[in-house]
């Protein structure tokens, strides 16, 4: 009897940690996840535009510092949801630091590539920036998906990874990378803008 009270206890526990995680997630990082969406995408379509109008199309990447100012942003919004959490799990804590290790991988990726740029003058590993990030944050989103029971983030997480295969497919067959940008932004609008509104709209029915 102590043994099934236990299991039974147990998943008692584990079932009111995930309902807790899901209501602290809706409460304040889908408002970070959203706007990140809405950032990246705006971003990348941005970053396509200018690649075409550019004399020197290069410069269009410069575009990608307002990121930086989206960082400082969502790291306020985020705060502040953390404040009005009312009991945190440790599955918000993997949530939390899963998305935190992606903007780690990021950055250092981006700094192994721009260092590789400068002292051996390779362009084409520019080339792999958008799909090796797709990858990355379809891994993020997988693990969301799986700490928190949202299936349609499993969608979102495959979206990604099959964003990451189109972008080379279509670098592939038009000898640049200018659609890449626009997949990422179609790939954002389908996996975090989408999903997270009907995650919204959901909790604002609960309310």
């Amino acid at each position: 009897m102590d043994t099934q009270f236990s299991e039974k206890d147990s998943l008692r526990v584990i079932n009111e940690m995930i309902s807790q995680a899901k209501s602290n997630f809706q409460r304040g990082s889908l408002t970070v996840v959203l706007f990140w969406g809405y950032l990246i995408s705006a971003i990348a379509i941005a970053n396509f535009v200018l690649l075409q109008i550019l004399n020197k199309p290069q410069q269009s990447f410069w575009v990608w510092c307002i990121t930086l100012l989206g960082w400082v942003a969502s790291m306020l919004i985020q705060r502040k949801a953390d404040r009005s959490a009312i009991v945190k799990t440790h599955i918000d804590t993997i949530v939390k630091y899963t998305w935190f290790g992606f903007g780690i991988a990021v950055v250092i990726f981006f700094i192994s590539l721009w260092i590789l740029r400068m002292q051996f003058n390779v362009p084409f590993i520019f080339v792999t920036i958008t799909p090796v990030i797709m990858l990355m944050c379809g891994m993020a989103q997988f693990i969301t998906a799986t700490a928190c029971r949202y299936k349609t983030y499993y969608w979102g997480a495959a979206t990604f990874w099959l964003g990451a295969l189109v972008c080379v497919a279509t670098t592939v067959i038009f000898k640049k990378t200018d659609y890449q940008f626009l997949i990422l932004a179609a790939a954002m609008v389908i996996s975090f803008i989408i999903p997270n509104h009907i995650l919204n709209s959901k909790m604002q029915k609960h309310v």
